[in-house]
């Protein structure tokens, strides 16, 4: 019996995630979640998306709409700066670039308790290497401009690429950009704003008409376990833990192993089940131990099988039992 930490999250041959900037469109936010639910109907797929928040763009009507969507579990929340100032060039001063990067992370998490502030969307791309510098005193990660999939052996944290939603490109354009993440085996963060039906209010727009259907096209390649869609923060966190866990054999005989996954991160913000893959020649069940203030709890996992490899969801710094 072989196991190891899947490359994708739920064994997938790669990866989604939508990240919509600024957080100031009510109503387009409002057209996202309805396609968003419609496809979970139609094929049972829940799409979660980051909202990349202007912290002084939010006022009171926005705010509820926001407190809705996070309590729903439709969106979780990035940091895109206090101003939407473009002050990560050289020409900024860096109390300035550093007062933007710090008080966006401080005032959205007192606007949402709920949240960790975990990663940083830079306003306009406008990014160096000196402000990225920066941006590591106080985030994770950082989403820049550049255009490219992802390739998750190698992230560079501090610069995750995206593909950019432009309201010239048809239907074509997104599924295609969907097919070539499947073909590298890579992630692809889409950049979006809004969502607009008319040309004129189309600066870096999505067309509407052609997110609902992208959308379903998505959740069928889900379906088919190609591509996995989760949020930027969720796969953040999943890439941080998969990078920095070590799994630790405690036992092992030709059927049952028990095993480790000890995972250094802050236990409270990096709390995303990691995917085990088990190569076994029959199939397997598999068991979580995790400590509790009462005592051991013991909880037996959904075990799924793919071309004859079985997966489970686990949690890390938990002990697993894997039998067959």
């Amino acid at each position: 019996m072989d196991v190891k930490i899947s490359k994708f999250y739920k064994g997938a041959k790669a990866l989604y995630s939508f990240v919509f900037d600024d957080g100031c469109y009510l109503d387009s936010t409002l057209e996202t979640y309805e396609a968003f639910k419609k496809v979970e109907k139609e094929t049972g797929v829940k799409i979660k998306a980051t909202s990349a928040q202007t912290v002084n763009f939010i006022n009171g009507e926005l705010k509820a709409t926001w407190d809705k969507l996070l309590a729903e579990g439709v969106y979780d929340i990035s940091a895109h700066s206090v101003t939407h100032c473009l002050c990560y060039n050289l020409d900024t001063p860096e109390q300035k670039r550093r007062y933007e990067a710090e008080e966006s992370k401080k005032l959205l998490e007192k606007m949402y308790p709920s949240q960790k502030i975990i990663s940083f969307v830079i306003p306009n791309g406008d990014d160096t290497k000196e402000g990225r510098e920066i941006l590591k005193d106080y985030y994770f990660a950082t989403r820049s401009g550049h255009d490219y999939i992802n390739d998750v052996d190698n992230l560079d944290w501090y610069n995750i690429g995206t593909f950019t939603a432009k309201f010239g490109y048809s239907l074509a354009d997104y599924t295609e950009n969907i097919d070539k993440t499947i073909e590298k085996g890579g992630w692809s963060v889409q950049l979006n704003h809004w969502l607009s039906h008319k040309e004129k209010d189309a600066f870096h727009a999505q067309k509407a008409d052609t997110f609902l259907p992208e959308c379903i096209y998505l959740a069928k390649k889900c379906l088919t376990d190609d591509i996995c869609v989760t949020s930027f923060n969720e796969a953040v966190k999943y890439y941080r833990e998969r990078e920095c866990a070590k799994i630790e054999i405690i036992s092992k005989t030709d059927r049952e192993v028990s095993l480790k996954i000890n995972c250094p991160l802050d236990r409270e913000i990096f709390n995303e089940r990691l995917t085990l893959e088990i190569n076994s020649p029959e199939k397997v069940t598999v068991t979580q131990k995790t400590d509790t203030p009462s005592g051991i709890l013991t909880a037996d996992l959904a075990v799924y099988e793919k071309n004859g490899v079985f997966y489970a969801d686990v949690l890390p710094n938990t002990e697993i039992d894997i039998a067959f």
